[in-house]
């Protein structure tokens, strides 16, 4: 079976981390974070902040401190790494009771192509069709809905897409490329979970505790944001950008939503 289309020689790469929460609330969250350039020299520093605070584990939003100890501290440091970075993040934040993962029009009834739906309109429309000279790649976690072929079917999904609109040099290349990963290993993908995690608790209304709170409202001050809002446009709260998924409701118009699959029903 031939592998994957190589990437479209010549070209910048840009990087992208994804990860989700909030999958069983009402408000599911996808999160990505952007890097201009290669991440290595950020990751880098990351994992020395980690160290100089003794965050050896994984760190995670539900890991989040209790206490306000060198561990707090860690996870401020890591957040101020990325408000210090060129660094830019977007949550995608889709009211499941209003667009359900196993939406019967979207999806069929289907929870993963519902799921693979969502990651492919936050990583085309949210970031790649809007820059089509450069090459993406991206870290996606590792999946919490099984799809056969998911990541590569994303991936082929993306390049469709893309050809569709007119990238350049399309012709046997493709413009991204998509790997599994895991936040155990990668402090990227932990930096992530933290940022989407915020946004899943602040908009699911499980800030809970004293240290949650007080971050929160130091990292709403800094970025300049209110999270609890939608940025009101893509060129808007471009640091931390608050996207709410609205689609067009009407037969036709529903359409818009790029379709993994073909509805099933």
């Amino acid at each position: 079976m031939p592998g994957p289309l190589r990437l479209r020689p010549d070209r910048l790469d840009r990087h992208i981390f994804c990860d989700e929460s909030g999958l069983h609330d009402r408000f599911f969250v996808l999160g990505a974070l952007y890097f201009p350039s290669s991440p290595n020299e950020f990751r880098t520093e990351l994992n020395v902040i980690k160290k100089d605070h003794w965050l050896r584990a994984q760190i995670k939003w539900e890991r989040f401190p209790r206490s306000f100890k060198n561990l707090f501290k860690g996870y401020n440091a890591v957040v101020d790494k990325f408000v210090d970075s060129p660094l830019r993040y977007k949550a995608l934040i889709v009211d499941t009771h209003k667009y359900p993962l196993n939406h019967p029009t979207f999806t069929g009834g289907v929870y993963s192509i519902g799921y693979y739906q969502f990651y492919l309109t936050l990583l085309f429309h949210g970031f790649i069709r809007h820059e089509p000279t450069y090459n993406a790649r991206v870290c996606l976690h590792i999946p919490a809905y099984t799809l056969l072929g998911g990541l590569n079917v994303l991936e082929d999904k993306i390049n469709e897409e893309a050809a569709k609109i007119g990238f350049p040099d399309m012709a046997d290349h493709s413009c991204c490329r998509i790997a599994e990963c895991t936040s155990r290993e990668e402090s990227l993908l932990q930096l992530t979970d933290i940022l989407t995690g915020m946004v899943s608790a602040i908009w699911n209304n499980k800030i809970v505790g004293k240290t949650k709170p007080e971050f929160v409202s130091k990292y709403s001050t800094v970025l300049g944001v209110d999270i609890t809002k939608p940025s009101e446009s893509r060129e808007v709260d471009l640091k931390f950008n608050r996207w709410v998924f609205r689609p067009r409701e009407d037969a036709n118009e529903s359409k818009r939503w790029p379709a993994l699959y073909p509805p099933t029903k």
